[in-house]
């Protein structure tokens, strides 16, 4: 099911992160994935700009029927990060980690990748068995 004009506008206004459709100059640059044998066209991307545009975003998916994609750092392999026709909420910007060195532990943000969970741990001897690939 295709986003509505209504939906579109909910979303304009609930959110302070950047709206992308195609169409726009970025449209290509912002749907690609680390895997670039996914090849989907999303009618909409969010990038939130921060948590507080998380909630508005699956409140939107949830009330219109839109399927929902949610991308963290953009790897998984399976393309999961995305979707046809539907809504992604690109969460990419949300790359913050806190160390508690004290306490051994790390809190991360949902766009962070390993290199920055690395290099936020590393300092204080610590680190997080993840996967590989930075």
């Amino acid at each position: 099911m295709p986003i509505s004009a209504t939906s579109l506008a909910t979303l304009r206004t609930a959110v302070r992160g950047r709206i992308v459709l195609p169409g726009d100059a970025d449209y290509d640059e912002a749907r690609r994935v680390w895997n670039g044998m996914i090849d989907k066209r999303p009618a909409c991307i969010v990038q939130a700009a921060d948590i507080a545009d998380i909630a508005p975003v699956l409140g939107v998916a949830r009330a219109s029927g839109v399927a929902l994609a949610i991308r963290g750092g953009g790897h998984n392999v399976a393309g999961k990060g995305s979707v046809e026709d539907g809504i992604v909420l690109d969460m990419g910007a949300l790359r913050g980690v806190t160390v508690d060195a004290v306490e051994q532990l790390v809190r991360v943000e949902a766009g962070a990748t390993l290199r920055d969970v690395d290099a936020a741990t590393e300092p204080h001897g610590l680190a997080v068995p993840l996967g590989v690939v930075s």
